[in-house]
């Protein structure tokens, strides 16, 4: 994915130099002990998660309990779900 691969090999180590850079910076200036810490970008994108996950359940890749358990947070059916037999 392209987000990704712009998060981890471009945005991240920037995050990481300018975290250093503002460290060396100001440290002296406020506290010896401060550092500057900046938490990585993630990639993240709910509607392709939400497309990707709807789409497994279409074909039969992921059961409706996964689905159930993993996108609406609802606890699994009684007696379990095997895979998702949508009409055509």
């Amino acid at each position: 994915m392209v987000a990704e691969s712009f998060c981890s090999n471009l945005l991240n180590p920037k995050l990481l130099l300018l975290g250093q850079v503002m460290t060396a910076w100001l440290a002296p200036i406020f506290d010896e002990q401060l550092v500057v810490w900046m938490e990585p970008a993630r990639a993240h994108d709910p509607e392709q998660t939400l497309r990707e996950w709807e789409t497994g359940l279409k074909f039969g890749a992921v059961t409706r309990d996964e689905y159930r358990q993993q996108v609406l947070g609802l606890a699994p059916l009684p007696g379990g779900s095997g895979p998702c037999c949508r009409p055509a």
